[in-house]
């Protein structure tokens, strides 16, 4: 069996572990796989990664890895990522998660414990080939400073539209609002 390829367990000498694995199945039977990549001993590099196995390989052999986004610097950390394969066309599959932003200055990777000026807007990728190349990946959504998405999951609706839920934390805002809500973003082009 020939396992993706995420981490160094399998052969990736870029990442020393790999988390929050999703699979999703297209019409034609092809599985994709995405997978958040990362160290968190040599440095903190860390990137979201995906790979193909076709139809009737049963799972058995998967494509090399294809990074959507790669992050070597220790205030940024992708999570929480999905992939959903689009019931009505092969060729489309889309990948969505959050990206937390940290500020730089002094951080030393630990930006988290001692600043509150953060960012965690939703990243987004495609790819209208079947998983053979993807579209750089970019921000759909930012809910702004001291706030972010996360557990973002795509739904093809068959008409071309998608749908992404996730959750929203507001910290920061005019409105002097706090806490945790359930949004909806929807793209009537297939994510164009």
């Amino acid at each position: 069996n020939q396992l993706p390829d995420f981490t160094q367990c399998v052969g990736n000498r870029l990442y020393e572990r790999a988390s929050d694995p999703v699979v999703s199945f297209g019409p034609n039977g092809d599985a994709h796989q995405i997978s958040l990549s990362f160290n968190n001993t040599a440095n903190l590099d860390n990137a979201v990664l995906v790979s193909k196995s076709p139809a009737g390989s049963a799972g058995r052999q998967w494509s090399a890895p294809i990074t959507l986004k790669r992050d070597t610097n220790p205030a940024v950390f992708n999570d929480k990522e999905s992939i959903t394969a689009d019931q009505n066309n092969a060729n489309y599959v889309y990948a969505v998660w959050d990206r937390l932003v940290f500020p730089n200055e002094r951080t030393k990777g630990k930006s988290y414990l001692n600043t509150a000026a953060f960012r965690g807007p939703t990243w987004f990728s495609r790819t209208t080939d079947g998983g053979s190349s993807w579209e750089t990946a970019r921000p759909i959504f930012d809910p702004g400073q001291n706030d972010q998405t996360i557990g973002n999951q795509i739904v093809a609706l068959g008409n071309g539209d998608l749908v992404n839920v996730m959750a929203v934390f507001t910290n920061d805002n005019k409105q002097k609002r706090r806490g945790g809500t359930v949004a909806v973003l929807r793209s009537t082009n297939r994510g164009t």
